[in-house]
């Protein structure tokens, strides 16, 4: 349980760290990696947060992998020249759809 609540807090304060900076961001750096893929898990069901693929953006703005996981969860790391804050998760059955809404 202790580490249940450590892991949610380390991810809330991550979150919470990433929305004031949200501001900055939208035309500053892309955020690290680290806290990309903490704050993209965030919707996942915390047992399949630790093994979820994590797409996330580099330092020139592309979507990349940022993290392979070992589960059917895919996580999507919030789109820094968006202009809110924005993460989702889902079944890898459903990463074509998504891919091509990322498309158009």
């Amino acid at each position: 349980m202790r580490k249940l609540f450590r892991t949610s807090a380390i991810a809330m304060l991550a979150c919470m760290a990433l929305v004031p900076a949200r501001i900055v961001l939208a035309q500053g750096p892309v955020p690290a990696a680290d806290l990309q893929i903490a704050a993209a898990v965030l919707p996942a069901p915390v047992e399949m947060r630790d093994g979820a693929t994590v797409l996330g953006y580099s330092p020139d703005g592309k979507l990349v992998t940022l993290r392979r996981g070992t589960n059917d969860m895919i996580c999507l790391a919030s789109d820094p020249k968006a202009p809110s804050f924005h993460v989702a998760c889902y079944h890898r059955a459903l990463e074509p759809f998504m891919a091509r809404g990322r498309e158009l």
